[in-house]
């Protein structure tokens, strides 16, 4: 192995301030030390810090499990990919707005292998405590997550329980669920 002549320590392929400065971001990181002399790379994967378990609330990808209470701040813009219809910024703005709610109800097109945890990680990845939100382009092409969310909307509008709801989606949308929590009871 071939290290640094005033050092002493092994020379690296990649600076670590580099790989600080992104894990710090919470990005996941896959470092690749090369000795010299060496033509196999060895990857060493980090990732964020209470990513991706059960007990943080976040999915591996990113996504939250529910708002925590976090609101979106007023005035929150929709992406380009949100407004291409009324109907879909209607459910985009929903999911935003409702997020308590929607993070409550499952999907079950099969996106809990890209790290979903409920039908709210379609339309909404995030939003952190000063409000601002992290979209998902996900539900623009999904027609299983648009029917899902709006029998959620129909419902919620007639007043029904998020109870009675959740009942009503895992009774009528047959599939693999997202990992979703049932809701509390009223």
């Amino acid at each position: 192995m071939a290290t640094n002549q005033r050092s002493g320590r092994p020379t690296w392929t990649v600076v670590g301030l580099v790989t600080s400065i992104a894990v710090a971001a919470g990005a996941i990181v896959v470092v690749v030390r090369m000795d010299h002399g060496s033509a196999t790379p060895t990857p060493v994967v980090q990732a964020p810090a209470g990513s991706g378990t059960a007990d943080s609330g976040v999915s591996a990808m990113g996504d939250m499990q529910h708002p925590d209470g976090h609101m979106a701040m007023a005035g929150t813009m929709m992406p380009d990919y949100a407004t291409t219809s009324t109907d879909l910024e209607a459910m985009y703005r929903f999911a935003m707005d409702n997020g308590e709610l929607v993070s409550y109800m499952p999907c079950t097109c099969g996106c809990g292998q890209m790290g979903h945890m409920s039908l709210w990680n379609c339309f909404v990845k995030r939003i952190d405590a000063a409000g601002k939100v992290t979209f998902s382009d996900h539900a623009t092409g999904c027609q299983i997550c648009q029917d899902l969310i709006r029998d959620v909307i129909d419902m919620d509008r007639r007043g029904s329980p998020p109870t009675e709801i959740r009942k009503y989606l895992d009774e009528h949308y047959p599939g693999t669920q997202t990992p979703t929590e049932y809701p509390p009871a009223v």
